[in-house]
């Protein structure tokens, strides 16, 4: 079972696999902080740095990261679907960033186009401006789904899930 350690006071107090609290990542966010450095390297004090990987609760992960990767999935996701639809339309693929959302809401209107082909525009522009409720967005809950199914599954390089650590104070 790993210790928490809050403070370092010495060498020799921490060593591989040594859980700390209140550690700050690059972003300067708050969450645990995991010793990888080589045990050996801790224990003859060879070393200038530790190596650290953060630890964060999932529902923190998501708040802090895991939206912004949901939301460039979904941008991205939609921009193929309205790509595609208005193509359906006879409209160009790049019609919104060549007449603007309206014009080309518009033109879809006139062509009997669908309400799903408008709602996604409408999505999209909210997730690309970061507009009033990005966060709730359909496609980009529909995507958080998808990217924590897949930390959890093992499948998100670079991203791994720890069902549970436990902690005891020292």
């Amino acid at each position: 079972m790993s210790r928490c350690i809050t403070k370092i006071q010495r060498t020799g107090e921490f060593t591989q696999g040594s859980i700390f609290s209140n550690f700050v990542d690059h972003g300067g966010v708050s969450c645990l902080g995991l010793v990888v450095s080589a045990r050996c390297d801790i224990e003859q004090s060879k070393y200038k740095y530790i190596t650290v990987l953060p630890v964060y609760a999932l529902e923190d992960w998501v708040i802090e990261y895991g939206d912004f990767l949901a939301r460039e999935k979904a941008i991205e996701s939609l921009k193929t679907q309205i790509a595609d639809s208005l193509a359906k339309c006879d409209l160009p693929e790049d019609s919104i960033s060549i007449y603007g959302e309206e014009p080309t809401i518009n033109a879809i209107q006139n062509k009997k186009g669908s309400a799903k082909l408008i709602d996604k525009i409408k999505q999209y522009k909210i997730l690309v401006d970061h507009g009033h409720g990005w966060r709730e967005a359909n496609t980009l809950l529909a995507e958080k789904k998808g990217l924590i199914k897949d930390i959890i599954n093992g499948r998100q390089t670079g991203l791994y899930f720890l069902a549970q650590i436990q902690l005891i104070s020292a």
